[in-house]
């Protein structure tokens, strides 16, 4: 893990908030919902924010401040030996609490920062237990004096939403500096859909359902075998908000039976998501009911506000999942996510691998230019954050087809070029102070196909994705009341469907004694080594840029799951016994 070595956040920084998603009703699919939140207002963007001068001094905000690990290089070594069968800390998980007593920050430095916030009139609001920030509120006025910068206010002109966002550059006083390495949070505005609901066409009397998914996957097996997901726990983590009204047309219509989803509001979230979110958030609980439908969903709920690695860690610290869906994501590239929020990020992420917690995030709708989805001139090559980090299975798309019986045909590396959209995939070259972000992991290390001298690269996997063949879903619109069935596509989709199809392994190796799976990605390239057979190798198509070839590669990973040999795979490779 790399540690910043300045409290600087970069000049221009711009933080923005995406929406993997697409939806669609006709063979050319529309642009996909791109959506933003700001960070520096003045940097160009499509959204254009209006400036509101200077925030009242008085108005409340909390920030993030990151603590500094007492010894970074001690999670690492942990992490490695935790992957190693000759460890004696081979698959030895640890607790959100017992990874904070055991790498956080110490109770001297939190000692220390706490006696300078009341000093300067603020106060603590809270301390995940992995000991790795400090959740600080106070006045705008005190917490600009205490970060030395300005906070102003900007108004959305579509919305009318008024947030605060900073100018200038975060410090921290110089007697603090060993100790807080970084400052998240400061920039309050919430993300809007990018293209307005009503110019979406009327959806298509066709798509992928969840028998289809079933057969093509070759889970039906599974599901024939009483294995639906029963006993595991799947976490959605979510900005926006479905409704059970919905779930349950989409359960009686395809006779799905299983726990309703338990949704947890987190720092105010859920009430009052932005509205545009809904389709996403049905998305994703349909979709991974639709795979393990007798999984208990929780979704977490988040403020539009909250940073990915704020969320991670909530989600770690209560512990209940063991796996864990994003369909969000910014992209990687200097001037869309400051470094500070890549560095909180990177270190949450390695906290719940430690934890044993695998998270399966979207690699992104535009191909190989994540960041032409918030900014159209921008056509640089780029990834999306945090799909393509480590600790992480970035999940790419597909398209697929099947055979006249519904069994799988073939697969092809989704991408369109009439609508700049595809699978996300590519190279996390972003440099830090200290060299790449995202160095090459050790799991891909000596994989063919993945370029040995550059950083880490996704995807890791894919599955279909492609809107031309979309998932099925039953939705309401808020804003009309409208209600009726939708084909979506985007790799939105194809993360939860990964995630309920371990849960369905989880399962079986919960059935053979293996109570956690650990984090997966590891896993998965070394059974694509033994078991060949567990991956459907998709050879056709690309992300707009790289090609799908034999083997792993930027567009599809080490490609879809035959979940019938991977799951007899993973049970072989975990010691478990295979009913």
């Amino acid at each position: 893990m790399n540690q910043l070595r300045s409290i600087t956040r970069p000049r221009g920084g711009r933080l923005v908030l995406l929406l993997g998603l697409s939806l669609v009703a006709t063979a050319i699919a529309p642009g996909p919902m791109a959506l933003a939140q700001g960070s520096d207002p003045a940097a160009p963007s499509s959204f254009a924010p209006v400036s509101l001068g200077t925030a009242d001094p008085a108005d409340r905000v909390e920030v993030n401040l990151l603590l500094a690990e007492r010894d970074p290089a001690a999670a690492t070594a942990y992490l490695t030996a935790q992957r190693d069968p000759a460890s004696p800390d081979y698959r030895h998980f640890l607790t959100a609490a017992e990874s904070g007593t055991r790498f956080g920050a110490t109770d001297e430095a939190i000692a220390r920062v706490s006696v300078a916030l009341s000093a300067a009139g603020l106060d603590i609001v809270s301390m995940p237990p992995q000991r790795s920030r400090l959740v600080v509120g106070g006045s705008v006025a005190a917490v600009g004096a205490f970060l030395g910068l300005a906070i102003e206010s900007y108004q959305d002109p579509r919305t009318g939403i008024v947030y605060h966002a900073t100018t200038g550059e975060a410090t921290v006083p110089a007697a603090l500096a060993d100790v807080v390495v970084g400052v998240t949070g400061l920039s309050r505005y919430l993300p809007v859909s990018a293209i307005d609901p009503a110019d979406a066409p009327p959806p298509p009397a066709r798509g992928l359902k969840p028998a289809d998914l079933a057969k093509a996957y070759g889970f039906q097996s599974l599901w024939d075998q009483g294995i639906d997901g029963t006993g595991t726990t799947v976490a959605i983590l979510q900005f926006g908000i479905d409704t059970d009204a919905d779930l349950a047309v989409f359960d009686a219509t395809f006779g799905i039976e299983g726990p309703l989803p338990e949704r947890i509001p987190v720092s105010g979230g859920l009430e009052g998501a932005p509205a545009s979110f809904g389709v996403e958030a049905t998305l994703d609980t349909q979709v991974l009911r639709a795979v393990a439908p007798g999984a208990q969903i929780l979704v977490y709920g988040f403020p539009s506000t909250t940073t990915f690695g704020s969320a991670m860690d909530a989600i770690v610290a209560d512990g209940r999942a063991q796996l864990v869906s994003v369909s969000y994501g910014k992209c990687y590239a200097p001037g869309y996510v400051g470094l500070d929020e890549i560095i909180e990020a990177q270190a949450s992420l390695e906290k719940a691998a430690i934890a044993g917690v695998s998270l399966f995030a979207a690699s992104g709708d535009w191909g190989a230019f994540s960041c032409h989805a918030f900014d159209k001139t921008d056509g640089q090559v780029s990834t999306f954050f945090p799909a393509c980090t480590d600790n992480v299975v970035s999940v790419g798309g597909t398209l697929l087809e099947v055979r006249e019986d519904g069994t799988y045909l073939r697969e092809t590396g989704w991408e369109d070029y009439l609508t700049t959209s595809g699978t996300g995939g590519g190279a996390a070259d972003v440099n830090g102070p200290d060299g790449p972000l995202e160095p090459l992991p050790d799991f891909q290390k000596g994989v063919p196909g993945v370029d040995q001298s550059g950083a880490r690269q996704c995807p890791d996997v894919s599955a279909a994705a492609d809107s031309d063949t979309g998932y099925l879903l039953f939705y309401t619109d808020p804003a009309t009341g409208v209600a009726g069935w939708q084909m979506v596509g985007g790799t939105s989709a194809s993360a939860p469907f990964w995630a309920g199809a371990m849960a369905l392994v989880q399962q079986q190796t919960q059935a053979a004694g293996i109570e956690r799976l650990g984090f997966l990605t590891p896993l998965f390239y070394q059974i694509a080594q033994t078991h060949p057979a567990a991956f459907h190798d998709v050879t056709r198509g690309g992300n707009l840029l790289d090609s799908a070839t034999p083997g792993w590669d930027r567009a599809t990973g080490l490609g879809s799951p035959d979940l019938a040999v991977l799951s007899q795979a993973i049970l072989e490779t975990l010691g478990g016994i295979a009913n």
